[in-house]
């Protein structure tokens, strides 16, 4: 059996990463993400935009 770890805090070391580190240290197989080493694009959020009735699909 594998087990993921996504790690999303910008603190290296951090209480929860120390919390996970505990946890998994004895488990095998942990794959560990850490979304710091991933850049990630800005978001635009259009889901309040208001759309014109000429671009609705019916």
């Amino acid at each position: 059996m594998k087990l993921g770890v996504i790690y999303g805090s910008t603190r290296v070391q951090g209480n929860t990463a120390r919390l996970t580190e505990e946890v998994i240290k004895n488990i095998p197989n942990v794959v560990k993400i850490d979304l710091r080493n991933y850049h990630f694009k800005d978001i635009i959020d259009q889901r309040h935009k208001r759309v014109l009735s000429s671009q609705r699909s019916i």
